[in-house]
């Protein structure tokens, strides 16, 4: 599980850059291309999050235990 939540850190990471990308390398002004990079970018730095911490102690519920 742990080397797993470094892939999905890496993957935020990966879809941050996708976002930012644009901007940095200069090609804002194509909008297609950069509508592209942002909505990519944010889907696949949404799901890195979700995959990196959805499996802390925090975020799940408790199971019901059966008596």
């Amino acid at each position: 599980m742990g080397r797993l939540r470094y892939w999905m850190i890496f993957q935020t990471l990966l879809g941050i850059w996708l976002v930012i990308s644009p901007f940095v390398m200069g090609y804002r002004e194509i909008t297609g291309m950069s509508m592209n990079n942002i909505v990519v970018g944010a889907i696949v730095a949404i799901i890195g999050l979700m995959g990196a911490f959805i499996g802390l102690p925090g975020m799940r519920h408790p199971e019901k235990k059966v008596a």
